[in-house]
């Protein structure tokens, strides 16, 4: 899709790619992250009019921190960049993999690869524990307003019909 609609894009991301795999998923990152900016302000054209009337310096302040915000975990709080880092580690172990001559360093560095592959593995498990661990307090939730609105059946649909046939208030 780059390649037919920027051609000199494609040339330098391939480039790139090649020469610096950790700029590219840098690079790429940012041109997602841009992206994805910019669809949720054509969503909204008189926030983004108010966005580009705003200075430069606090136009990319705000811009900042809203990523900043949207990265943010569920908890509020800025996600963890370990598996960001040791993705880009074990990218850059792969690339001296490959550069390596003999079978002996081969060796070492897939023992590297496959020590940072566990620890990558292990930081999302406990994220998926975490997940499995909101939903199961989400369901614990949901089943006590569930349990009470069935108490309170008769009521409820006592007080919707009410509101319903009430008369509707009259307008100045």
């Amino acid at each position: 899709m780059v390649r037919e609609r920027d051609p000199a894009q494609y040339e330098r991301l391939t480039h790139l790619r090649e020469q610096d795999p950790d700029a590219f998923f840098r690079e790429m990152k940012r041109l997602r992250d841009a992206h994805h900016a910019k669809r949720m302000l054509n969503k909204r054209p008189r926030i983004a009019e108010a966005i580009r009337e705003l200075p430069h310096d606090d136009r990319r302040w705000l811009l900042q921190h809203l990523h900043e915000t949207q990265a943010a975990g569920p908890e509020g709080f800025r996600q963890d960049n370990r598996p960001d880092n040791l993705r880009a580690d074990i990218r850059r172990q792969v690339g001296l993999y490959r550069k390596a001559t003999s079978e002996e360093e081969r060796a070492g560095i897939r023992a590297s690869i496959e020590a940072t592959s566990e620890e990558l593995f292990n930081l999302r498990e406990q994220e998926r524990l975490r997940q499995i661990r909101r939903a199961e307090d989400m369901l614990e939730k949901l089943k006590a307003e569930y349990e009470v609105r069935q108490e309170q059946k008769d009521s409820i649909i006592r007080e919707k019909v009410d509101q319903l046939l009430s008369p509707a208030p009259e307008s100045p």
